[in-house]
């Protein structure tokens, strides 16, 4: 055939979206582990730096700040002085609480504001119950003409306006309108007076409602402060010694490897813990990588293509277009059956996504070399120069070759275990459109 028509690209483009409908269904369910794997990362990488600092800081005492100084080289803690700066807040803190506790508002806070005997809440409700009339008298003569009326003595006998004079119309319907929404009334002359004392009273009760509000909410904040530099207290140490392990934890994940490798050395138990650190970073930023390789860029144009199908559909349903004839070339390239290559890169997604996220042997990290994490977590056995900082990596290092390194039998357990339990989270069912 060296054309096809209309029909037959309404039904290559109906198959051909249904593909990339099932596609982008397969797409979503990777990012869907992806995002569970990345919760789990995180977690793991809290636990870590967790235990870094708790294994260098035992307890907040010059000795075991001295031990953390001395392995790490982390000089400027000693510097900070954490055990002062604790002690200062120690200090502070107290003081606070004994001023609080010697102030009037926080020793008579039952007498002054008890929600139903306090002296305060009290006046507050009488101050809201005498303002009551008044401000329902001002929200019934809440009218556009009311000042006028005011100001020009309407319904007194100072009243001057003439009965020729439109404003005296407008003036007359306003205070009929007023007065009817006071039942019982028959003159202006009433409301006016009620109105005068409203306005003249309502400031003075309002100011004074507002400073019961004000001290109420002085003595409650007042009693949020005692409370809470009570329990500052009470978590002072837990709290400093937290500080000072995720300051030194931190420090660590900032230093060069090299740096800190001869120093933790002589103690395993720390440089293992430091390594997990480091290795889980690592994972995270290269899961991510790999997720936006295979993944995230499949959705972008898959997306794409599904728009352009359906733009070209809708102008090919117009009736002028009936005749359009299309090149077989260009047709069947056009239409040709992508499954095989969806199914490639679902299957390289898979191998590489499992191998990293199923590195488990943090302890083999030669940290005190120049060495890519890339290579000890795919053994070498991937190519990773997607990742700009593989791809620098090999770059500055054109000598460079990985060396594999001899796996136990047990280190080979724990991997092939956890790379099948990622395949069988990321595996999708089918990859053929049903």
């Amino acid at each position: 055939m060296s054309h096809y028509g209309v029909s037959h690209f309404m039904q290559a483009a109906q198959q051909q979206r249904a593909t990339l409908m099932h596609e982008l269904g397969v797409a979503q369910h990777y990012v869907s582990v992806h995002h569970q794997r990345r919760a789990e990362l995180g977690q793991a990488y809290a636990q870590v730096m967790q235990d870094l600092g708790a294994t260098l800081v035992q307890a907040l005492t010059p000795e075991w700040l001295d031990y953390a100084i001395r392995i790490t080289g982390f000089a400027a803690l000693a510097n900070e002085n954490p055990l002062a700066m604790m002690e200062n807040e120690r200090r502070l803190r107290s003081q606070r609480v004994r001023q609080i506790e010697a102030d009037q508002r926080f020793t008579e806070r039952e007498l002054l504001r008890h929600p139903t005997t306090g002296s305060l809440p009290r006046g507050l409700a009488e101050m809201q119950e005498n303002l009551a009339p008044l401000l329902d008298v001002l929200a019934r003569c809440n009218h556009s003409r009311m000042p006028h009326l005011i100001e020009s003595g309407y319904g007194t006998p100072a009243y001057a306006t003439g009965f020729w004079r439109m404003s005296y119309y407008e003036d007359w319907k306003a205070g009929d309108e007023i007065v009817e929404r006071f039942p019982g009334v028959t003159f202006f002359t009433q409301v006016r007076e009620d109105y005068l004392r409203a306005a003249q009273s309502v400031g003075p009760l309002q100011a004074e409602a507002a400073r019961l509000r004000a001290e109420i909410a002085a003595g409650e904040a007042l009693e949020r402060e005692h409370s809470e530099c009570r329990q500052a207290l009470q978590t002072l140490e837990a709290r400093w010694l937290a500080h000072v392990r995720q300051r030194i934890s931190t420090y660590m994940l900032e230093c060069p490897p090299q740096v800190l490798a001869p120093r933790l050395a002589a103690v395993p138990q720390i440089e293992l813990a430091y390594k997990r650190a480091l290795g889980v970073t690592a994972k995270a930023h290269y899961l991510d990588q790999i997720v936006a390789r295979d993944v995230e860029s499949f959705v972008r144009d898959a997306q794409a293509a599904i728009a352009k199908l359906d733009q070209d559909v809708t102008k090919l349903r117009r009736p002028k277009k009936a005749g359009t004839l299309f090149p077989a070339e260009a047709f069947e390239r056009r239409f040709r059956d992508r499954r095989p290559a969806h199914q490639k890169r679902w299957r390289r997604f898979e191998k590489t996504y499992g191998t990293v996220y199923g590195f488990a042997d943090y302890h083999a990290a030669p940290i005190g070399t120049d060495f890519l994490w890339w290579d000890l977590m795919t053994d070498g056995s991937i190519d990773g120069d997607f990742i700009p900082e593989v791809h620098h990596f090999h770059s500055n290092h054109p000598g460079y070759q990985y060396r594999r390194r001899q796996r136990d039998d047990e280190d080979d357990l724990v991997a092939s275990a956890a790379a099948a339990s990622v395949h069988d989270d990321t595996s999708y069912v089918s990859h053929d459109a049903s």
